[in-house]
């Protein structure tokens, strides 16, 4: 009978970490191609990100998963499994659910019976399915990643300097070459910074995630270096000037310089939300240094006035827009009233998961500007609502409130690592409001980083034993800097 030593568990143990971390390297590679070629619009990068990704998802070590993250991924399984089934049963004939009142029609017209299905276009509501299988994808692989305390840093520290590194392209093209994207001629926004984006409200929230990143990550280092028992002003001016480490001055200048680029993209609710969200998150991050909660809104006041100020004086195109356009056009307005009416003609099944664009046309008013293409409707939650029906969308909706609200719960009452959960939270926030008045979350190029760092924060949300001490991480000196354990306690 073979005899097994106590070396094959430690050698089984340290190949499922090796993998991990390939696996976690996989997903941050992805990250970080995926806004390049103008935010993978085109369902063939859609497709290409899948395939690393899917591979990835072998390679994790699922020793740290516990059964409230399973319980999480059963719930993101359930989600993206109801897509699928959602979009096949509006793509079949005879499902046994009303055809779209079109399919009639034609039928009028061709004078031969059709085909009917619940989807106007069951081939393009197939097709959209590569989307949210993406999105998907990166929420799990990241979710899986982070499981692991130095895979969660190495995910978000990657995913930091990803936004930071795009935010310097996106303005040194705007400054050296502003009518070029990627070396083509912009046909559109030619006077704001779009980085690697199409659009300058996706460009926005993209960059916007990097400032709330860079805010969590400033935050917790100045928490880390002043002593709770002196937490004034002139504590924390103090630990910015006096000899502060390299990570300090790192977090410090990526924050101004994601803030720079977020101001010359002009997008007026990506602006507003972006330095909202990194007010709260760093209040968030220092609510413990206040004497009670009137302390901490002082605090949240006084970065608002802060911000405010900044607005003024180095986005003052966008304070422009503000008062003269308002925060929402007209046009917008009547997008939203056109989705309504057709989620009142088909509230219950939809027109078919990406049909929006052949749907709109039909409803759209006769007042309404005849400037610019609808293939959206500009509020996420509504166009789900008009392509998979109101029950739907209001599962959807319930879902990422939950996760907020587990976000935000986690944040609040871990011991270590707080900033993790806290920061997706703060990016959380700003992709579900933003998704409100624009589309940037169904880019690919941002949906699929904004999902990862859900993923990496809901995972570390949880609280759990320590089951090692020690002072170092395994990945010290690596340069990501990750080492950041302590002694065993309650997470």
């Amino acid at each position: 009978m073979a005899r097994v030593t106590t070396a094959e568990p430690a050698r089984r143990s340290e190949a499922g970490s090796t993998l991990h971390l390939v696996a976690t390297a996989i997903v941050v590679a992805v990250a970080a191609a995926a806004p390049l070629p103008y935010g993978s619009v085109d369902d063939v990068w859609v497709a290409t990100w899948c395939l690393p990704l899917a591979v990835s998802l072998v390679l994790f070590d699922l020793r740290r998963v516990t059964a409230v993250h399973a319980a999480m991924l059963v719930v993101a399984v359930a989600l993206i499994g109801a897509t699928v089934l959602a979009a096949a049963l509006q793509s079949v004939p005879a499902a046994g659910f009303p055809a779209a009142p079109v399919w009639a029609e034609a039928e009028r017209l061709l004078g031969q019976p059709l085909r009917q299905t619940v989807s106007v276009d069951p081939a393009k509501t197939q097709a959209a399915l590569c989307r949210p299988i993406l999105m998907a994808l990166a929420f799990g692989c990241a979710f899986l990643a982070a499981t692991e305390r130095d895979g969660a840093a190495i995910l978000m520290s990657g995913i930091r300097w990803i936004v930071a590194v795009l935010a310097l392209y996106g303005l040194a093209a705007h400054l050296l070459d502003p009518d070029s994207l990627l070396g083509i001629e912009k046909f559109a926004y030619r006077e704001d910074l779009t980085a690697t984006f199409v659009n300058r409200n996706t460009a926005a929230t993209f960059i916007g995630t990097g400032l709330i990143l860079w805010t969590a990550r400033l935050t917790d280092q100045l928490d880390r270096r002043v002593p709770r028992s002196a937490a004034g002003p002139r504590d924390f001016g103090a630990a910015l000037l006096n000899a502060p480490p390299l990570t300090l001055v790192a977090a410090l200048a990526c924050t101004f310089l994601c803030l720079a680029a977020l101001l010359m993209t002009k997008s007026r609710a990506g602006i507003l939300l972006s330095m909202g969200g990194a007010v709260t998150v760093a209040a968030l991050c220092l609510r413990h240094r206040a004497p009670g909660y009137l302390a901490v809104f002082g605090g949240v006041g006084g970065l608002v006035l802060v911000g405010a100020v900044l607005l003024e004086l180095l986005g003052g195109a966008v304070a422009g827009r503000i008062g003269g356009q308002g925060l929402i056009d007209e046009s917008r307005l009547a997008a939203y009233g056109t989705a309504l009416d057709m989620i009142r003609a088909a509230p219950w099944f939809g027109s078919g998961l990406g049909t929006f664009a052949d749907v709109f046309p039909a409803h759209r008013p006769a007042g309404m500007s005849t400037s610019g293409i609808w293939d959206r409707a500009h509020d996420i939650p509504l166009e789900i609502a008009a392509e998979l029906g109101i029950p739907f969308a209001a599962l959807v909706v319930l879902v990422f409130v939950a996760a907020l609200a587990k976000l935000l719960h986690g944040g609040l009452t871990r011991r270590r690592d707080a900033d993790i959960p806290i920061a997706a939270f703060g990016v959380g926030l700003l992709g579900c409001l933003h998704a409100l008045v624009d589309f940037s979350a169904q880019i690919p190029g941002f949906g699929a980083v904004w999902m990862a760092v859900l993923g990496c924060g809901l995972a570390q949300s949880v609280r759990r034993p320590a089951p090692v001490a020690q002072t170092t991480s395994r990945w010290a000196g690596t340069g990501l800097d990750v080492g950041r354990r302590v002694p065993a306690v309650s997470a």
